[in-house]
């Protein structure tokens, strides 16, 4: 089971135990629920419901409505952000998938007719190595831009971490790098 110290780099929005019969309204903004333990059931504003299992699922939860717990519950809230979890997992992704990204990368890029003001976008760049690769493939004669974007900020954080990076902007969670 997942515990609440991996959620390091995640805002909590809340967290807590609930008995079977408890109820947790849900309020009007959307956000992320991941039970930690027991069953819950979402009841959404249209009645529509929806059983919760605990697992490593973290489960969106948009509109209002309610959470009925079904029985003895721990669970975590946690703010809205990246919804395919990479998020939640970018530090460990990069650790484990670095060195394969980055020779798959390498192998992308070599032969690419790298052109001085061309500019480079890398779509779902995760953690950077496709830019990586692009920036050693760039001779230092040659001033390209290459942008790397993805959905997951804690991706771009942790490409932010590790390209040498001289021009970078962090809005619409992108990592620009120019030579």
């Amino acid at each position: 089971m997942t515990t609440m110290a991996e959620l390091k780099g995640i805002r909590i929005l809340g967290a807590g135990k609930k008995d079977a019969g408890d109820v947790l309204d849900l309020g009007a903004s959307g956000r992320l629920l991941w039970l930690l333990e027991g069953e819950a059931e979402r009841i959404s504003e249209t009645s529509h419901t929806q059983i919760l299992h605990a697992d490593e699922q973290i489960h969106e939860v948009t509109g209002s409505g309610t959470l009925r717990f079904v029985a003895y519950s721990r669970y975590v809230e946690l703010e809205p952000g990246d919804k395919l979890g990479f998020d939640l997992k970018a530090t460990a992704y990069r650790a484990v998938m670095e060195s394969r990204n980055e020779n798959i990368g390498l192998v992308l890029a070599k032969g690419l007719p790298l052109n001085s003001g061309q500019i480079w976008i890398d779509i779902g760049t995760g953690t950077g190595a496709m830019v990586h690769a692009l920036q050693k493939q760039a001779t230092n004669q040659q001033t390209i831009w290459i942008i790397g974007v993805d959905r997951a900020s804690k991706m771009i954080d942790e490409a932010w971490r590790v390209i040498k990076v001289i021009t970078l902007r962090r809005d619409m969670s992108a990592v620009t790098y120019s030579m």
